[in-house]
């Protein structure tokens, strides 16, 4: 059995493999080329595999960002005179590519259940230190985001302005009513995920049965050659 349901089949479906592929390379992308037609180039890349998988709101979320701090740094570059604003370019730089990279994340995170990305994981003959503690932050982070929707939720019933603004206006009431509790229960969490994935064996050397059915197919095989393309080509382009 292949283990999705009709909804997903539908979709635009990668191997596992494949997406631990592109996180790999378009790291190297985004680090490696400076040109800002190569940048685009792969958030365009990034968001249409978004789309495909139909994550939609956050896609043009993620795009939001990333056209604002994009830009800040034409805005920078235009007044980039001293050292001062030269950092400035450089940090927004850096926090470009994170954009891009927490892109690829949600991608992954959002597509690929932690069963078959254990599979494909074990296929790739990767070292169980790598993943146990990835396949308990893949579960540890949808969780810990329904947590802090809780403890939003609840804040507002007590009407306090949980927005950036009230944030700002109210920084301790806010951290001692939202961050104190969302840490405790992030420690609590971690600890429950991991006695679960000990439980269901995920520690145990035997080779288990995947409820998914992984193997590489048409569109795994032209996204690994366009990526393969573009990391060949970085120094060309800059």
């Amino acid at each position: 059995m292949n283990g999705f349901s009709a909804g997903e089949k539908r979709k635009f479906q990668l191997d596992p493999r494949t997406k631990l592929l592109i996180a790999g390379l378009t790291g190297i992308i985004a680090f490696a080329s400076s040109q800002t037609l190569m940048v685009l180039l792969l958030v365009a890349v990034v968001s249409v595999l978004m789309f495909m998988a139909r994550i939609y709101l956050t896609t043009i979320k993620f795009l939001t960002i990333f056209a604002i701090v994009f830009f800040l740094e034409i805005t920078a570059q235009a007044f980039a005179n001293n050292s001062l604003t030269i950092m400035a370019v450089t940090l927004v730089c850096i926090f470009q590519r994170f954009v891009i990279l927490a892109m690829v994340g949600v991608y992954i995170a959002e597509t690929t259940p932690t069963t078959a990305l254990i599979g494909a994981m074990e296929k790739l003959a990767m070292p169980r230190q790598i993943i146990i503690p990835l396949a308990v932050a893949l579960r540890f982070v949808p969780t810990i985001r329904e947590e802090f929707g809780y403890l939003r939720d609840s804040m507002r019933i007590r009407k306090i302005n949980t927005s950036f603004t009230g944030f700002i206006l109210h920084p301790i009431k806010n951290i001692e009513y939202l961050l104190v509790p969302l840490l405790i229960r992030s420690y609590k969490i971690a600890d429950e995920l991991a006695a679960s994935a000990m439980v269901r064996g995920i520690d145990s050397p035997r080779v288990k049965t995947v409820l998914y059915e992984i193997k590489f197919r048409t569109g795994d095989f032209l996204t690994m050659a366009l990526f393969i393309i573009a990391v060949a080509g970085t120094p060309t382009w800059g």
